[in-house]
This record gives structure tokens, sequence and C-alpha cells, in this order.
């Protein structure tokens, strides 16, 4: 071997310098990856990472917003599985910034929408998407309930315009007449209308 003790002494120190700068820089990164998932996991909005479409990252907002009681039950799955997108189009991502809305329906059967804004990332060092949803149910039924109520309002200002219609001809018709037959005979027709 031409190897002398003192070269294997310098290797073994170096080696124990590597070795522990990746200990230390494992830890650093892990570190850091608990401090980010807290981060996420503290926000009620969702935030997912997508492959392929298939969920690999799920935050505890999205399992609360799901209905899902850890996020665990949403890795792995595929998003047409928990999630349908309201324009009925296909996951057709493209390599920028979008945005999207779904639909669905939560564990308990109580439905859901949400407005999502995605990009793309490099996630472990695969291409995939990262995604944010808004839990956006509450003000879609009551624009739902609004447009009811529109709905309703024209019915009502509609018939409200045939009584006024008709009012105003059967006091037309009254102001030239002076006996009372004639008077009661032209109300009932008119209340008949």
């Amino acid at each position: 071997n031409s190897f002398s003790s003192q070269d294997i002494e310098l290797v073994e120190a170096i080696s124990k310098l590597v070795s522990s700068s990746i200990r230390r820089l494992n830890l650093e990164r892990e570190t850091e990856e608990n401090l980010y998932r807290s981060i996420l996991d503290s926000t009620i909005d969702g935030v997912s990472v997508i492959e392929n479409e298939v969920f690999i990252f799920a935050n505890k907002g999205l399992a609360d917003i799901l209905g899902f009681e850890s996020t665990e039950k949403i890795v792995g799955k595929r998003v047409t599985s928990i999630l349908t997108r309201t324009d009925n189009q296909t996951f057709a991502y493209s390599n920028s910034f979008s945005r999207q809305s779904y639909n669905g329906q939560r564990v308990d059967g109580s439905k859901f929408y949400l407005d999502a804004q995605s990009s793309p990332i490099i996630y472990r060092g695969r291409d995939c998407r990262l995604e944010f949803y808004r839990d956006v149910t509450r003000q879609r039924q009551m624009e739902e309930d609004l447009a009811a109520k529109e709905v309703n309002i024209r019915r009502l200002l509609e018939r409200y315009r045939v009584i006024s219609d008709n009012l105003h001809i059967h006091a037309s018709k009254l102001a030239t007449v002076r006996d009372l037959p004639t008077i009661v005979e032209i109300t009932k027709n008119t209340v008949r209308r």
C-alpha cells in the first residue's frame, strides 16, 4: 500500500469533518422544513404540493377545509378524487401561475367551494405545483341566496306592476262613472283579472 499512517489519519480526519458537516446540514434542513411546515399548518387556508395530479403534501388547513382528520388522508390521492373543477375542464397544468375554482363534498357530505392559486415549483428535486386554497363556501352560498332573492324580488315587482296597471285602468274607468251598480261591476271585473 502506498498510504502512510499520516495519509490514513488525514483521510479519517477529513471524513469526520465531511460527515459532521453533512449531519449539521441535514439538521439545518430538517429544522427549516419543520419551521416551514409549522407556518403552513398554522394558516386556515389550504396548501398542497401536487405532482402528476397526485397530492404529495397537504397542510392541516386543507385537511380541515375538506373535512379530513389528518393530512395523511389526502397525501397520495389523486386531485380529481377529492376536487372537481367548477368549469369542468381537465387538469391541464401550464408552466405559469394560474387560478381555478373547485367544488366538492366533504367527508360529512356537506358541499364546499374553493378558489385556488397555483404555480410551478421544484419540490425535493421534482417538478410540481404549489396550490393555495381559500374556502369560499360561505361567500358562494350567500351569492346563491342573493340570486334567489333577486329572482323573487323581480317576480314581486312584476306582480306589483300588473296590480298597479290594473288599478290605474280601474281608476280611469271609475273617474267617468257616477252610478253605484256600474262602479260595482267595473270593480268586480278588475278584481277578476
